[in-house]
């Protein structure tokens, strides 16, 4: 039950985040959209960009997450954790593109710089906008370790890339007299970008491709198991990830004559040990017995 009601916090903690990150996005585009207006600066344009491809991803986020914490069905029985990975994926395309966009407007202009107006007004704007940024982000990375969310992660590298941005963007705006540099940094933000955008697809992928779960998460469930008194090893680890979930199938090896009513006490506590870890393991365990004179039962904690 305790497990229950930290996993409904955690969702609930997931969801509130992406309400938050769509609210975000929507107050930055139109602050940017009023500073580029008054400034006609491109790197303020850039980060505008940025925001309103945050916006997409947010909303992309949003509905994503609602999918993946449906719970498991006849049609999907591991659940619908990876619409989180979809939704990451479609993100790192949407940013890629931006990326691209953004360095070929800010190569055309330090090629051909313009002069900046308005910069005072449009400073005040950027500030207040890394302000909001700032907030959202601390409260997006604590929600990931709460959670272990994807698609939060995926959300937080956006609006931690907006937030280096729109400091760069303020850099720019503070050096008016030099033109050339708003180019320079808008190129430089397109660049950095897209790194991210490499970033967020390649773990995406690792997800829907069910990639093993990383060598100190599956070393840490071992020695959970193995250490558990009445266990005389362990075999034949299979792991993935599916949305904030870590899946876990995993053979424990117990001796000949240990009776089921044992066996089921032993796994439960390998249950709860693995529970106490906090890194969201949804584990199988199936007890094998020595010289397998016993037929091989799949049990799993409800």
């Amino acid at each position: 039950m305790v497990v229950a009601e930290g996993r409904s916090k955690a969702d609930r903690l997931v969801r509130y985040a992406s309400i938050a990150s769509v609210a975000v996005a929507i107050t930055l585009i139109v602050l940017k959209l009023i500073a580029w207006f008054v400034s006609d600066a491109v790197s303020v344009l850039a980060s505008m960009a940025d925001s309103s491809l945050d916006f997409v991803a947010s909303f992309i986020t949003l509905v994503a997450i609602k999918i993946a914490q449906r719970p498991a069905d006849d049609n999907h029985r591991l659940g619908h954790g990876k619409a989180e990975a979809l939704a990451g994926f479609l993100q790192s395309l949407i940013i890629a593109g931006s990326a691209i966009y953004l360095i070929v407007t800010g190569i055309d202009r330090t090629l051909d710089p313009q002069a900046l107006v308005q910069t005072e007004f449009a400073l005040f704007v950027m500030v207040g906008s890394l302000l909001l940024t700032i907030s959202l982000n601390i409260f997006q990375f604590y929600v990931v370790r709460r959670s272990d969310s994807l698609a939060i992660r995926a959300d937080a590298a956006h609006y931690t890339v907006d937030i280096i941005a729109t400091s760069a963007t303020i850099t720019a705006l503070s050096l008016s007299n030099h033109p050339e540099l708003d180019g320079i940094v808008a190129t430089c933000i397109g660049l950095f970008v897209f790194i991210t955008a490499l970033s967020i697809a390649k773990r995406a992928v690792e997800m829907l491709m069910d990639t093993e779960l990383h060598d100190e998460v599956r070393q840490a469930v071992i020695e959970v198991a193995e250490s558990t008194p009445g266990v005389l090893g362990t075999h034949n680890m299979r792991s993935w990830q599916s949305g904030s979930k870590r899946i876990v199938i995993l053979e424990i090896v117990f001796e000949q004559d240990t009776k089921l009513s044992e066996t089921k006490t032993v796994l439960d506590t390998i249950q709860t040990r693995l529970e106490n870890l906090s890194l969201n393991i949804d584990a199988t365990l199936v007890p094998t017995f020595e010289l397998a004179h016993h037929q091989n039962i799949a049990l799993r904690r409800p």
